[in-house]
């Protein structure tokens, strides 16, 4: 009763390794009925990551009559793979017994609890990101105020505006809200929910996203140091990455008691070990862990913060994302006298991408540039923005992707800066129905985007060729892409047969 009634799968094979008996959660989980299973071996279920065939068995390599252990992927009879812990024994007589949990269900709550943490955090960080963006935005603001009033003559009858100090003040304002913009930045990658590919990553880059993101509640309790020496880059989704920093300084951080910052220190380090390997270490002045503790750090729900401090997910997490990449965390704490988590992880096998080349001047990117852009954006003041910023070229703007369909059965266009997310004919939908039209059109396109929030955008922007610009993008940046379309672009894309222009 135990072996057919138990929830997970159990194999019992013979020394060739073919089934002798298999129970009815094993039939379950591979989708072959009892006797189908009867006529087949170990390696006809096992499968790698890609779901091809490998010989290796699920026995493996026994010693001593010691139980295998292993995670791996079995193979349903309709050629779909599942994640399996099993666990082998080898009996007396050669025969084995395998117990196979299916670890669907633990995977996917696993992701969801990724998530989750990071939502956690940001509810922990939202009062301070919050502060970090009021004040750039402060600034920008009273700036931009000054130079209204300062721009106003003195005499009502002199219409000639005051430019004294103008041009230093307005660039003093753009630089304030480009903090903003990269606070926002490291937000929407530390928020992003979907899942981003690995690529390699810069260990440094990555402490300066997080460092970021925790200033506020980093600037009450303790200063940063940052020691940032040369270390290789890692292969890793980047957001995933800077989510186990940003716990890792947010515990820093609360074990630190406030209102003593510039004696407290929390130090960030980057390096290389003996093994070519990247290090990040997270160190603090803080409290100190009991050695009690210590053991207990990586598990889940426990933590050894006040009661509504923390979840105990957060060092649990960090463990799950760091072995995930190859990786090891671990942890090493003086009662009194701070901690250190250091996080090992291999080098990437390819480099980062080189630098891009030094940007012509800002006189030369639109020099010899010539034909019509269409601005298509359904708010009024990025479509003013954008008109302002494209000077030199005849330039139409509307403010729906209707009115860019209309405007396009009447005129000619070379180049169609287009906003993604609009209301009523996404970018999508306009770049699809003029496609449709002509497919010379692809290539006029220049996407921008405040943020893909439909599944369908998301999967646009992912397939589609063309440029893309995030916003806010800078002037320079918007010069350019439409500067390399006129560059490329036909002589002129025609209306639909039978439309004059």
């Amino acid at each position: 009763m135990l072996f057919e009634h138990a929830a997970d799968a159990i194999f019992f094979a013979d020394p060739t390794g073919r089934f002798l008996d298999v129970n009815q959660a094993a039939c379950e989980l591979l989708g072959y009925t009892h006797a189908e299973l009867l006529d087949r071996a170990v390696t006809d279920i096992v499968a790698d990551d890609s779901g091809a065939y490998t010989p290796d068995a699920l026995t493996g390599t026994f010693e001593n009559g010691d139980t295998v252990r292993r995670r791996r992927r079995v193979l349903r009879k309709d050629a779909t793979t599942v994640p399996v812990e099993s666990h082998t024994r080898r009996l007396g007589d050669g025969h084995f017994v395998t117990v196979v949990r299916d670890l669907s269900e633990q995977l996917r709550m696993q992701a969801q609890l990724v998530v989750a943490d990071r939502m956690v955090s940001l509810g922990t960080l939202a009062a301070g990101v919050a502060h970090e963006i009021n004040n750039p935005l402060a600034a920008a603001l009273l700036m931009l105020e000054q130079i209204e009033i300062d721009s106003q003559p003195e005499d009502p009858n002199d219409h000639t505006p005051r430019l004294d100090g103008i041009s230093e003040a307005v660039g003093d304002a753009r630089k304030a809200l480009w903090r903003v913009n990269t606070i926002v930045r490291d937000l929407k990658l530390f928020a992003r929910a979907d899942e981003q590919p690995p690529c390699p990553v810069d260990l440094r880059s990555v402490c300066d996203t997080a460092i970021q993101l925790c200033a506020a509640e980093l600037r009450q309790r303790a200063t940063v140091v940052r020691h940032y020496a040369a270390a290789p880059p890692v292969m890793a989704p980047e957001a995933r990455l800077v989510q186990v920093v940003v716990n890792l300084i947010v515990n820093a951080a609360h074990a630190i008691v406030d209102g003593n910052a510039p004696r407290q220190k929390v130090t960030i380090v980057t390096s290389t070990d003996e093994a070519g390997n990247g290090v990040l270490e997270v160190r603090d002045t803080g409290n100190g862990i009991e050695p009690a503790a210590m053991e207990h750090l990586f598990e889940p729900f426990f933590t050894t913060k006040p009661h509504g401090v923390g979840t105990g997910l957060g060092l649990s997490i960090c463990h799950g994302i760091v072995t995930s990449l190859g990786g090891t965390i671990s942890a090493e704490s003086t009662v009194g006298k701070g901690a250190i988590f250091r996080v090992i992880l291999p080098p990437s096998p390819t480099s980062l991408r080189a630098p891009e080349a030094a940007s012509m001047p800002r006189s030369d990117r639109m020099q010899g540039a010539r034909g019509r852009v269409l601005v298509v954006d359904d708010d009024p003041l990025q479509t003013l923005a954008v008109t302002r910023a494209l000077e030199g070229v005849d330039v139409i703007a509307v403010s729906s992707g209707r009115q860019a369909l209309a405007a396009c059965s009447r005129q000619l266009f070379d180049c169609i800066v287009c906003d993604v997310m609009m209301p009523d004919m996404s970018g999508a939908d306009l770049f699809e129905a003029l496609c449709a039209r002509d497919p010379g059109m692809q290539r006029t396109f220049v996407f921008v985007c405040a943020g893909a929030f439909t599944e369908r955008s998301r999967s646009f922007l992912e397939g589609v060729r063309n440029r893309v610009l995030p916003k806010p993008f800078s002037r320079d940046e918007l010069r350019t892409a439409v500067a390399e379309v006129l560059g490329v672009a036909p002589a002129r894309t025609r209306p639909p047969d039978g439309v004059s222009p």
